[in-house]
């Protein structure tokens, strides 16, 4: 069985500008999370505190 062996192209970093971009992008991504988590708490601690609420006066 023959095998061929192809050289890998050599490494190239991405440019300052694509670094910052993916910064950026990786940045807005965790704010976004970070928003929605915190908005389905809320709303989870807010039904928490009216369903017992509810049933204190019962």
């Amino acid at each position: 069985m023959i095998v061929d062996h192809v050289d890998a192209p050599i490494y190239r970093r991405p440019g300052i500008a694509r670094r910052v971009f993916a910064l950026a992008t990786s940045g807005g991504i965790a704010v976004l999370i970070g928003v929605l988590s915190a908005i389905i708490t809320a709303f989870a601690i807010a039904w928490a505190v009216i369903w017992m609420t509810n049933l204190l006066q019962q």
